[in-house]
């Protein structure tokens, strides 16, 4: 079933898209500055430990001091040793965490000075109590450089204070960026739920409309078959009785009848065969809507030669040429599509009639899933321009005089094959021929 939808459909359905182009990349962009926040935030968290660590690791570096100076007990010298180196590797991650703001780098500087300083008065005064055995003296000079760590530690206590001031504007801007990247994911599912549901309900109608259209068409060509059947049989009757009729005149008075009565009685009997010909095309065409297709596997090259020898026995007079290339087999109703061969090789060889030496070809080419078939005559073909009536009932592009025929052939040929699902084509040059085409399943 083919959908056709009206310019505005198309216009509302790009501008729909347009729309949630628009929302899908706006919702990327609050959701990467809502990682970007988020990744700030922990970055800050770190700089928050990083500074506890320095700063705990400074009081725990004068509690050995003291412990050491005590003691002596070298194992409290290791463990300010394995401190100081601690807050070293602190110190690093700070001064790598903070490198984009120019205060906190101030201010590790600052620690990094008086920690230093620390550092050095309290490895003179651990080299010192190796040698002495009364540590007092050593206990209050080291209780005299308190100031320093606690120049230190105040350090620690601005950086810590900048820091959580940052982490405070930084999760409230993540709680900001969270929130527009909700409303806007929201809005984006909205969006698409709203305008799936009006494809839905246009869809919907469309389908509708179409089956109903389906419907009628199918009822409306039911009527005309059925028409179609009854008038061509009550036609029967009539006809037979003029043919009837002008044989008795023909055959029991044609001594009284002039050569002109004559003539006129063969004129009646012509056309009442014509006339014939005609109702049976057309029981013909209209059997083809109600007939069920019997599809099974057919053997092209042996169907199209049992034809061809046909047309020969009953074309003796003519000289014809024959090309058959390569005919590939195909699946479909085998009466209906030996019916497609004969009505285009019995045209092909009526209009190249008037040529002295008919020429017509036969072949296939393979495409995906379809084979096409061709035939191809060099008689006296037609503008292309009309091509588009040649597959309707009663449609002729020639004479009557010059060519006999019924104008349903061709149309029988496009119902069985679009009843096979494929499609019928022509091409056609006036005075050198024409090439007809169709396709079947393979």
């Amino acid at each position: 079933m083919k959908f056709h939808f009206k310019k505005k459909v198309w216009i509302s359905f790009l501008v729909a898209l347009a729309i949630l182009a628009g929302l899908w990349y706006y919702s990327i962009l609050n959701n990467q500055e809502f990682a970007e926040t988020s990744r700030m935030v922990s970055r800050t968290n770190e700089v928050l430990y990083h500074i506890e660590r320095s700063r705990s690791g400074a009081l725990e570096t004068d509690k050995s001091l003291l412990q050491y100076l005590v003691t002596g007990d070298t194992n409290f010298y290791h463990r300010y040793n394995n401190q100081v180196d601690s807050i070293r590797i602190h110190y690093l991650k700070l001064r790598d965490l903070t490198h984009d703001n120019v205060m906190q780098q101030a201010y590790i500087d600052s620690m990094r000075f008086w920690g230093r300083q620390k550092y050095e008065r309290d490895l003179a005064t651990m080299e010192t109590r190796k040698s002495s055995t009364v540590p007092f003296q050593l206990i209050n000079q080291s209780l005299e450089t308190n100031q320093l760590l606690a120049n230190f530690t105040n350090t620690t206590t601005k950086m810590r204070s900048i820091e959580e001031r940052l982490l405070s504007e930084r999760i409230k801007q993540n709680e900001q960026n969270l929130l527009k990247f909700n409303i806007t994911f929201s809005i984006l599912i909205a969006s698409t739920v709203i305008i799936l549901v009006i494809v839905f309900i246009s869809i919907n109608r469309t389908v509708r409309a179409r089956l109903e259209a389906e419907t009628k068409m199918d009822q409306i060509n039911n009527e005309l078959e059925a028409f179609t059947y009854s008038v061509s049989h009550d036609l029967r009757a009539p006809l037979r009785s003029i043919n009837g009729y002008a044989q008795i005149l023909e055959d029991d008075y044609s001594g009284k009848l002039d050569p002109e009565g004559s003539r006129v009685i063969q004129v009646i009997r012509r056309n009442a065969r014509r006339m014939g010909k005609l109702i049976d095309d057309l029981l013909d065409f209209s059997r083809l809507g109600k007939k069920e297709l019997s599809r099974s596997d057919i053997n092209m090259t042996q169907l199209v030669g049992d034809l061809l020898n046909e047309f020969k026995d009953a074309e003796q007079n003519r000289i014809i040429e024959f090309q058959v290339n390569t005919l590939h087999d195909a699946k479909g109703d085998i009466d209906m599509i030996r019916q497609v061969w004969t009505n285009l090789l019995s045209n092909a060889i009526k209009y190249s009639g008037k040529k002295p030496l008919s020429r017509i070809e036969v072949g296939s080419s393979l495409g995906r899933g379809t084979v096409q078939y061709f035939v191809k005559d060099n008689g006296v073909g037609f503008d292309m321009q009309y091509a588009s009536k040649l597959f309707n009932v009663f449609q002729r592009l020639h004479k009557l005089q010059d060519f006999d025929g019924t104008g349903v052939g061709l149309a029988i040929v496009s119902r069985i094959v679009s009843r096979h699902g494929g499609n019928v084509r022509v091409e056609a040059t006036p005075g050198e021929g024409a090439t007809f085409y169709f396709s079947l399943p393979n």
